[in-house]
């Protein structure tokens, strides 16, 4: 599959991609020789670890979407976590959908038939990162189930989005 000009091949087998999102390769240095972070020295040990490069600005929204774009903020659009509306002159948060000029990795191989989920714990970044990842209706018969699904992660963090998920199933 092709976007943003990088070749990514279809998967081998299920992939999973975490961002620690200012987590200082320190941090987790000094966690696996203490012994504990198990899962993610497990994460390092069996799978792929590498520290990313950042992108500039070094904020969260730019740089999550640069991960999962594949691309830069002058192609995906996300140039820092706020903008100046300049008919306002008020600080707009860049976390719309709307905003992202590009697809992400994720949705793109969800056109192409692959099961995608996307789960964070930033609430600003889960429409941006969710968009055009068409997950909810796939497991999901009809729009009451999709819309309890929503508030349900609202009420509750998306764990409950993926049990909810699970028990409609």
């Amino acid at each position: 599959i092709k976007l943003n000009d990088v070749e990514y091949a279809w998967p081998k087998r299920p992939v999973v991609v975490v961002c620690i999102d200012g987590g200082d390769p320190e941090y987790i240095k000094e966690g696996v020789k203490d012994g504990i972070i198990p899962n993610i020295e497990s994460f390092m040990n069996k799978g792929f670890y590498s520290v990313a490069q950042g992108s500039m600005p070094s904020f969260t929204c730019p740089n999550n979407m640069s991960i999962v774009t594949g691309c830069e903020p002058a192609v995906h659009g996300i140039s820092g976590n706020f903008f100046l509306d300049r008919e306002t002159s008020k600080p707009i948060v860049m976390t719309g959908p709307n905003l992202l000029r590009t697809r992400s990795v994720m949705s793109e191989f969800s056109r192409h038939g692959a099961k995608v989920v996307s789960i964070t714990a930033k609430d600003k970044l889960r429409k941006q990162l969710q968009k055009d990842i068409d997950y909810l209706s796939k497991f999901l018969d009809n729009d009451e189930q999709i819309n309890e699904v929503i508030e349900a992660s609202d009420r509750f963090g998306t764990g409950s989005a993926q049990y909810f998920c699970e028990e409609f199933v």
